[in-house]
């Protein structure tokens, strides 16, 4: 999370680690908890590319691996044929 944006280390921290709701930091920082969860939402796909980024470094390739079968598996079950 070093890597993200402090704003979006703070959110996901707040909401995903501390289990704050959505109304409870949407009050602290005066934002809507609408805004509060598309905030959150930007702030996981920047994780989600980070992690994925530094998967791509792994030396033997394994973490990369499992993320493509997994992806695999959800594009089969949602009928998408298994392409991702």
């Amino acid at each position: 999370m070093a890597t993200l944006k402090p704003e979006f280390a703070d959110l996901l921290r707040r909401a995903d680690l501390l289990g704050q709701s959505h109304a409870v930091i949407a009050c602290d920082l005066g934002l809507s908890t609408g805004n509060v969860a598309v905030r959150l939402h930007r702030a996981r796909k920047a994780l989600r590319e980070a992690l994925l980024s530094h998967a791509e470094m792994c030396p033997t390739g394994c973490c990369l691996q499992r993320g493509r079968h997994a992806r695999s598996r959800r594009s089969a079950a949602n009928g998408n044929g298994g392409s991702p």
